[in-house]
């Protein structure tokens, strides 16, 4: 519900008419981020020291939108780790809340058909090890790719979360949770 919600995520330009929430498979949480072409975020207080994020999701990508757990300082530098096709995936450099291009990138060697439709669950991590931050993905939850090589950057974490980086109006994102190691 939005005030379990509320209770410890913040949302960023997610605003009334924005989301609906519905029961989706289960434990799923679904969240339609409607509202046009901007980059919409949940985000919590990131812990201190080095943490991994770790999120399973399944979405529906009308267009290019980089979708994925990330880790940002107040002014919206850092990082997010976001699928670019079905098999490769990226650190996305963040500035002011806006990819900057695409970092090192990893091919997990498996193919996630199904994944930008909304067909298939994924798992994704983004890792934070000093001013070092890396990505990885699974398909089963169990058996990971190896981490991105690692971009770095010393700005000041404030949050972490998930987020769109968006071109284009993405239909669906499908939360069903959400962890930090």
């Amino acid at each position: 519900t939005a005030s379990t919600l509320d209770a410890k995520w913040t949302r960023r330009n997610i605003v009334s008419g924005d989301e609906a929430r519905a029961a989706w498979g289960g434990s799923w949480l679904v969240t339609n981020t409607y509202g046009g072409s901007i980059d919409k975020d949940y985000l919590q207080t990131a812990p201190g020291g080095d943490f991994e994020a770790v999120i399973k999701m399944a979405w529906s990508d009308n267009g290019n939108s980089p979708i994925g757990p990330m880790i940002v300082s107040s002014t919206g530098t850092g990082f997010i780790f976001a699928q670019q096709n079905d098999h490769i995936w990226y650190i996305w450099p963040l500035v002011n809340y806006l990819h900057t291009g695409i970092g090192s990138g990893v091919d997990p060697g498996m193919l996630v058909s199904g994944a930008r439709s909304g067909r298939a669950a994924i798992w994704m991590a983004i890792r934070k090890v000093g001013t070092a931050y890396s990505g990885r993905v699974s398909i089963n939850g169990e058996t990971w790719s190896a981490y991105t090589a690692t971009s770095s950057n010393a700005f000041t974490v404030a949050s972490m979360g998930v987020g769109r980086i968006s071109s284009t109006t993405v239909g669906f994102t499908s939360i069903d949770w959400f962890d930090v190691i």
